[in-house]
């Protein structure tokens, strides 16, 4: 590996600590020093490899104050590492403003390959990847998290979102009430011994969670990803799919459903915006 001072930007193993590659370890050992999002997290990773090297914290509370500091050592001739608990820094981690403070100041910059949980969790949906949209956390406040999934809903794409286990039932549970129909997929421990991924209808998929919550199981980070309508509704032009929502409501309302019922298979099932289930559920 070249000596040339630079900010050299780590992935870390997701779960599986056998996932650390070999260009992984020799930036760790080669290094100045390292930054990190969690000192006792990178501690424990490097003293499984008997690396010792100076640890320094650098997460979203920290980065404004020692973002300066990174870069005049950088500047000085040292060699910086950065890494987040799990997976690439720079995903939903303080990672790119580091990166973009070296730009500026004209720091080179490595970026190594490797784990990443929103591109494992992708592929093992078995949906279609061609296009995805990565969302990351959601907003932690209840109201502002379930306008955000709406919006999601309407856009129709693949989209993946990190979770934590303290509040995926919930979100889960708005995506139930939002499309209930639209399929889901749940991962969790990945890479782990218990690693499991889920694939159901966002409806089905609150029972299977609930379960896991009755058997204590619903651990660690959690990754969804929202599929796209199905291939059927998307051979039809807006204008189609709109005289066939409006026929499906009349019918809904017919057998009795409620407007919120009605709304969410027009948004889930037909692909419609908030507004244009709205328009139709009147």
């Amino acid at each position: 590996m070249e000596n040339t001072p630079r900010l050299i930007l780590v992935p870390t193993p997701i779960g599986n600590l056998d996932d650390i590659s070999l260009r992984a370890l020799d930036a760790f050992k080669t290094c100045d020093e390292v930054y990190c999002e969690d000192t006792r997290v990178t501690g424990k990773l490097l003293s499984c490899y008997d690396i010792k090297k100076p640890l320094f914290r650098m997460d979203e509370n920290s980065i404004d104050r020692v973002v300066g500091e990174v870069i005049s050592k950088i500047e000085s001739g040292k060699t910086i590492c950065f890494c987040s608990d799990a997976g690439m820094p720079g995903i939903s981690d303080p990672g790119s403003r580091i990166v973009e403070a070296c730009h500026k100041s004209d720091v080179k910059v490595e970026v190594l390959p490797g784990a990443n949980a929103c591109l494992t969790a992708l592929v093992a949906s078995g949906f279609n990847t061609t296009h995805f949209y990565f969302e990351g956390f959601l907003p932690k406040k209840k109201g502002q998290r379930k306008t955000r999934l709406e919006f999601l809903f309407e856009q129709n794409l693949i989209t993946v979102i990190y979770e934590s286990p303290n509040r995926v039932q919930e979100t889960v549970e708005m995506m139930a009430e939002i499309a209930p129909e639209r399929r889901i997929c749940v991962a969790r421990e990945l890479t782990k011994l218990h690693e499991q991924v889920l694939v159901d209808t966002s409806k089905n998929m609150l029972d299977k969670l609930n379960e896991l919550s009755k058997n204590n199981q619903c651990r660690g980070e959690f990754v969804l990803v929202i599929d796209e309508i199905s291939e059927q509704m998307k051979t039809f032009s807006k204008n189609a799919r709109i005289e066939q929502a409006s026929k499906f409501a009349e019918e809904m309302f017919e057998l009795g459903a409620t407007k919120s019922q009605v709304r969410a298979y027009l948004i889930d099932y037909f692909g419609l915006s908030k507004n244009e289930a709205y328009e139709l559920s009147i």
